[in-house]
């Protein structure tokens, strides 16, 4: 009877580590073969790499990034955009340099509150108000510039503020605006907000085109000073400046345009008719970039 009563009392413990043990097991099984997968998934994107490097024939640096991304589209965690392999596939490429599309954040300046002070002089009463006016804020521009064909500096900067208006001050002093902020872009770019509504377009080189206006400056108490109130005792604080978010996009308008599938001549049909310089290889996906010629036509 007393062995029995033993028995029964530890039968809880022996069930807990039973219980225990067969967890272990389970988990340290599980967790060999996620390890696993990982190893051969790392594996095989290696071999791809590899297989790039001697397909190209060329240094890891022009080996196509989206080749090796397209593999490990599902499995981010594979692909990290902070492993030293990616940045050196990334890194000075002048053809990824290429980007047609870029999302921006601007801002205006925000305005200058206005002050409220008083004049104080020798042997002068009531000397009435002499706050100043608040300093408009700086507005954010896109400037047409022909010099340059891409979107990468928007995409490499993407946070654009202007300068904030300085506050007004005593004696009747205005505060100073803020700075305006030029960012050049290359003709054919449209300007969209997030709701897909057209903001403008810049075509001609120099064309300037405000997406983001600063806030207005606040008035001091003098601008308030009237026949029958001689002596405000209030001013404005300055207006934000307007931000948001904007969608950039670059057009490439040509009148005659190759498609067609890989390694068919497009590259050496273009080369040969037009002053364009794209690359040409004997393997595929060669161009990964779009190529503009011109040729003048006699007609």
């Amino acid at each position: 009877i007393n062995s029995n009563r033993y028995f029964f009392m530890l039968l809880p413990l022996i069930y807990l580590i039973l219980v225990n043990t067969i967890t272990s097991f389970v988990t340290r099984y599980t967790n060999i073969r996620i390890l696993k997968n990982i190893i051969i998934k790392k594996q095989e994107y290696r071999q791809v790499y590899d297989n790039l490097i001697q397909l190209r024939g060329k240094s890891s640096k022009s080996v196509e990034y989206y080749s090796v991304e397209s593999k490990y589209d599902d499995d981010d965690d594979l692909f990290d955009e902070d492993d030293e392999l990616v940045k050196d596939m990334k890194r000075n490429d002048h053809e990824w340099m290429f980007f047609d599309v870029a999302k921006i954040s601007v801002k205006g300046g925000d305005g200058g509150d206005g002050c409220m002070a008083m004049r104080r002089e020798f042997r002068l009463d009531q000397g009435g108000p002499s706050g100043g006016n608040g300093g408009h804020g700086g507005s954010v521009y896109l400037v047409c510039d022909d010099t340059i064909n891409t979107l990468a500096p928007l995409r490499r900067r993407v946070h654009h503020k202007a300068g904030d208006g300085t506050n007004g001050k005593g004696d009747s002093r205005h505060g100073r605006k803020g700075d305006d902020v030029y960012i050049p872009v290359p003709p054919g770019t449209i300007v969209r907000d997030d709701q897909g509504v057209l903001a403008g377009e810049l075509n001609r080189p120099g064309q300037k085109l405000i997406v983001s206006r600063g806030g207005r400056g606040g008035r001091g108490n003098e601008h308030f000073k009237t026949p029958r109130m001689t002596a405000p005792a209030f001013c404005e604080r300055g207006e934000l400046g307007h931000e948001r978010w904007l969608n950039v996009e670059l057009k490439l308008v040509a009148d005659v345009g190759f498609v067609g599938v890989p390694n068919a001549g497009k590259s050496t049909l273009l080369a040969a008719s037009s002053n364009a310089k794209p690359k040409i290889a004997d393997y595929p996906f060669t161009t990964i970039v779009p190529n503009l010629g011109s040729r003048h036509v006699l007609v």
